[in-house]
């Protein structure tokens, strides 16, 4: 320690030699006052450590200076100096660091560091009392793990002791009540479900006897359990036989309990009402409904106080489209001890209504047709008899009369015929000829063609193949662009697409669009919104679709006017 302390005041002692020289000069100055004060190593460094000069003394370390560490650096700059004693690879050395106080107060701090060398017997004698102090210490850290230990092994000798005997104890125990322990454990099997269990009956006494009639328990209990697990398999395979049946009906089947609760539905019957299984499942029959659901729920509410079995039609839109189903009630008691419910049978009578319904026209339109064409042909013709022989004897006023009354005439049967023919079309959707597979894209085109880019716009596709009749066809897309016309459009746009495994046909015009009111009726006989249209048009149109198997829809088109959009079926590949 007086060595210490007499390095560290010799450093402090000379510290004015080195205040205010440059880097050059501090280097000279650092050299002739390591040797001055036999330093082996001597260096200036600034706060982030960094050597401003060094020199190594009696040459050792000159290219690679010992840096003291951050808290020297630290302890220095609070007190103005700081010794320790440090080791390095010569042994034991007096490491001082000391503050550099500059006048040039803009200059950062900087610290003077040195080794200072220990007489060998002072280092001898130190590294002893280091020597002394390290066993001391171990000693002192080990001796309470020692206590532990002996602590720790007599606790463990103790604690296995009673263990064992513990355990022998409990071995012989066992062996003296293993009859009790097997009736026990196949007590907790058979109460666990496991009616195979079979004591060894080993012993005639009392013991022996229960467990004899605890055999033939378990036995009579399996028996049983037997009989019901197939019992229950059958419900199970009648259950998913049932599941799977109503999955595959077309007809919506709705089981009500009696409490008017739906308790069972398929697949069919969302579908048909337009509601998911959970909004059919919390239906409230007393609340505002809309649509198709609106139609049942009413009708279904009326119902409830008639006997079954009982009947219900109901005509409702949904959407733009009109549907028609039918409800048939009868009833239904799952078994002997419940109250009876409902069983309701949904079918969508949509087809079947319109098929009556096309059909009572097809028959007006054929009658229709017979009654008007037969006097056609007389009628022109005697007009045109009466021009050819009265225009020369008559006067020319007389004459001109003459020719504008039979060109009427003659024009008007014209417009007669056209109408009537329509009937004839209409009527012999029967007539239609085969489907044959051909490229529907090649078939617009061709039909496009007839009236010009700036009537008829054809988006052309790649070949699309579909089972199709090409007469009836060509007749769907000559009404439809005639229709277009005749509502205003200037321009008709036709594109085809596949989405497999339909073809999408759409038809756009830019005319004023389909009237909303009447959207869902459009395609029925005989309803038109022209003056002097015959309404034959889209159901012909309707007709050819259904007969390529196809469906149609009549949409706002997006860019204004109207949008008829077909989707065929794509020909196999």
């Amino acid at each position: 320690a007086s060595q210490t302390l007499a390095a560290e005041r010799a450093l402090l002692a000379e510290l004015d030699t080195l205040s205010g020289r440059d880097e050059a000069m501090l280097a000279l100055a650092l050299g002739e006052l390591s040797a001055r004060l036999g330093a082996t190593d001597m260096s200036v460094l600034d706060d982030q450590r960094s050597v401003v000069a060094t020199s190594g003394g009696a040459g050792l370390g000159a290219l690679q200076p010992s840096i003291p560490d951050q808290t020297a650096l630290s302890a220095a700059r609070e007190n103005g100096s700081y010794s320790v004693l440090d080791t390095n690879a010569q042994g034991l050395v007096v490491r001082v660091v000391a503050r550099l106080v500059d006048n040039d107060a803009s200059l950062s701090n900087r610290y003077v560091a040195g080794l200072f060398p220990i007489e060998s017997r002072q280092a001898s004698l130190a590294e002893g009392v280091e020597e002394v102090y390290s066993r001391y210490q171990q000693i002192l850290f080990l001796r309470e793990p020692v206590r532990w230990s002996i602590s720790l092994t007599l606790t463990l000798t103790v604690v296995l002791s009673m263990v064992v005997a513990i355990w022998v104890a409990l071995i012989t125990a066992r062996r003296l009540l293993q009859p009790v322990r097997d009736l026990a454990a196949g007590t907790r099997a058979v109460a666990d479900g496991d009616y195979q269990v079979v004591l060894p009956a080993d012993s005639r006494d009392e013991l022996g006897f229960l467990v004899q009639s605890f055999n033939v328990m378990t036995r009579r209990l399996g028996q049983l359990s037997l009989s019901n697990e197939r019992s229950q398999q059958a419900l199970e395979q009648q259950r998913h036989y049932l599941h799977a049946v109503l999955a595959q009906l077309r007809s919506g089947v709705i089981v009500l309990d009696a409490d008017a609760s739906i308790v069972t539905l398929n697949a069919a019957a969302t579908k048909l009402l337009g509601l998911s299984e959970t909004q059919l499942r919390q239906l409230d029959w007393q609340a505002e409904h809309e649509g198709v659901v609106a139609s049942f729920v009413y009708g279904v509410r009326d119902k409830l106080g008639t006997p079954p079995p009982w009947r219900l039609d109901i005509d409702s839109t949904a959407g733009a489209q009109r549907c028609h189903l039918s409800v048939s009630a009868v009833r239904f008691a799952a078994s002997a001890h419940e109250a009876d419910g409902l069983l309701l049978v949904v079918d969508d009578v949509t087809p079947v209504v319109r098929a009556q319904r096309e059909a009572a026209w097809s028959e007006v339109a054929r009658r229709l047709a017979h009654e008007i064409k037969n006097p056609l042909t007389p009628i022109q013709l005697a007009a045109e008899r009466l021009q050819r022989r009265l225009h020369k004897q008559l006067a020319p006023d007389a004459a001109a009369l003459l020719q504008r009354s039979t060109h009427t005439i003659v024009q008007q049967v014209d417009s007669l015929k056209s109408m009537v023919n329509d009937f004839s079309d209409y009527a012999a959707r029967s007539q239609r000829g085969e489907l044959v597979v051909q490229d529907l894209a090649a078939l617009i085109s061709s039909v496009c063609d007839l009236y010009g880019d700036e009537r008829v716009r054809w988006q052309g596709s790649e070949p699309v193949r579909v089972a199709l009749d090409s007469v009836a066809l060509r007749q769907l897309l000559h009404n439809l662009i005639k229709n277009a016309a005749e509502a205003g459009a200037q321009c008709t746009i036709i594109s085809l697409h596949s989405a497999a495994p339909s073809a999408i046909l759409c038809v756009d015009d830019d005319g004023p669009g389909w009237p909303t009111a009447l959207l869902d009726e459009l395609c029925e006989p005989y309803v038109t919104t022209k003056a002097r249209g015959t309404g034959l048009g889209l159901a012909i149109v309707r007709q050819i679709v259904e007969h390529h198997r196809g469906s149609l829809a009549l949409q706002q088109a997006p860019v204004g006017g109207a949008r008829i959009s077909i989707e065929l079926p794509l020909a196999p590949l």
